[in-house]
């Protein structure tokens, strides 16, 4: 019977892995031309290990597109510059955002122990779904 029960609740992780979706986010912002943005999702809010991990470089329009896989509601931290942007996700939808006015960390905040990045919410300017392309407020989104 445990071995049952155990098979059991090995296949369920497997399929809910098979059948996890994407979250899409866009962001555009002159400032960020050629800048560096790390995206993470915290496995547990108290320990730093990361669930998903990723560094992109913003193209030379300051604009990123970047697919993260979900299997359900995240918090996604965005690290660049001073600042550590978040914003609640959740899978099968495509995010537009607003970042912060870029600001480079200086060299003493880079070597201080104490150094704290500004924590920010980003500005969602729409929110569609994959699957309909409809907006949330139901109207129809021609734009990717």
């Amino acid at each position: 019977m445990f071995r049952r029960s155990l098979l059991f609740a090995l296949f369920l992780c497997l399929i809910s892995n098979i059948f996890g979706q994407k979250a899409s986010i866009h962001a555009i912002h002159p400032d960020y031309a050629e800048i560096r943005v790390h995206t993470s999702i915290a496995w547990n809010p108290f320990v730093t290990i990361s669930e998903y991990s990723n560094t992109l470089i913003c193209d030379e329009n300051g604009e990123f597109r970047q697919d993260i896989p979900l299997q359900s509601p995240r918090v996604v931290q965005f690290e660049t510059g001073i600042y550590q942007a978040y914003l609640y996700v959740e899978p099968g939808y495509h995010y537009e955002v607003e970042l912060p006015e870029y600001r480079e960390k200086d060299y003493a905040d880079q070597i201080s122990p104490f150094y704290q990045p500004v924590v920010v919410p980003l500005k969602v300017f729409s929110r569609r779904s994959l699957a309909t392309k409809t907006e949330i407020d139901g109207t129809n989104a021609d734009r990717s």
